[in-house]
């Protein structure tokens, strides 16, 4: 079964790919479903209604800030996560909020964004009902949306990627098999995914999205070696202070490499940017390795 880089790795917030970059995407699929069926201008309310272990954790994992910026039309890998809290705070002050960025609609979160902590679907744990009605309080559209993992949402009744359809030159189900390939064809392993990804797309568009990941991990490292704050619960960041006791020595890669894993799992706790791979909790070790 190929998968491909770009279905393995997601850009989006911490600190859950499950509760807090899926509900932002499955918002923002809302609105655009509303565009798209013509009844977004008539919007003039829109409900939330969550369940299963996104309605128990959520508001730990910053759920509803999620969904707040879904619905204004911001996305999990642009937006900026240090707006979300003042984001959130506006639109319960205000009794507002401006749907896509653009129309703005009552919306009270403590009436309009429910967490059923005694509900859930029994074939999936992080479910997601979006209701939104017009002026007379009557349904314009209504959609239920399952946040899987990894920062994917998939819509009731529509099946996941199929992975495993996916046709490549260099296929492999085991790490047996992919060395196998490679001595048979007198191919690098490198070569060989590079290869199998331009069987998906031009061998720009592979080369910008791996370099956009590589950023990415980059940058949350470097946030993450540059902030001091507390973690939520008032917890001290660790990272910084471990990169600043080695400094002026020689440390071993292997040292640096827990530190940088390290920043990028406690900017993933602040609710920062990271790069799933494939889950926010595995983000820190890849984006070590390659920042060495």
């Amino acid at each position: 079964m190929f998968v491909s880089a770009f279905d393995l790795y997601r850009i989006g917030l911490g600190p859950s790919s499950a509760h807090t970059t899926g509900p932002m995407r499955a918002a923002r699929r809302f609105v655009d479903t509303l565009e798209a069926d013509g009844v977004f201008f008539q919007a003039r309310r829109v409900n939330i209604d969550l369940y299963g272990s996104i309605a128990c954790n959520g508001r730990d994992q910053g759920t509803d800030r999620a969904i707040l910026a879904g619905l204004c039309g911001e996305a999990p890998d642009a937006v900026d996560p240090r707006t979300l809290a003042a984001r959130s705070a506006h639109i319960q002050a205000e009794g507002q909020l401006l749907l896509n960025g653009t129309e703005r609609i009552a919306f009270d979160p403590a009436t309009d964004l429910v967490f059923h902590v005694d509900k859930a679907f029994a074939d999936q744990n992080n479910a997601m009902r979006f209701t939104a009605k017009n002026a007379r309080g009557e349904t314009l559209s209504t959609h239920l949306y399952f946040s899987t993992g990894d920062g994917e949402v998939v819509a009731d009744g529509e099946a996941r990627s199929a992975r495993s359809t996916i046709r490549v030159p260099y296929p492999f189900a085991t790490a047996q098999e992919l060395l196998a390939q490679g001595h048979a064809h007198g191919k690098k392993i490198a070569d060989m995914a590079r290869t199998n990804e331009q069987a998906l797309r031009s061998p720009g568009e592979v080369r910008a999205g791996l370099l956009h990941f590589a950023a990415s991990m980059r940058n949350a490292v470097e946030r993450g070696l540059a902030t001091s704050d507390s973690l939520p619960g008032g917890r001290p960041r660790r990272a910084a202070m471990q990169a600043a006791a080695i400094a002026g020595t020689d440390p071993s890669l292997a040292a640096w490499a827990a530190i940088f894993a390290t920043a990028v799992a406690e900017e993933n706790a602040s609710g920062g940017r990271v790069v799933a791979a494939p889950s926010n909790g595995s983000a820190g070790p890849m984006a070590a390795v390659l920042h060495q």
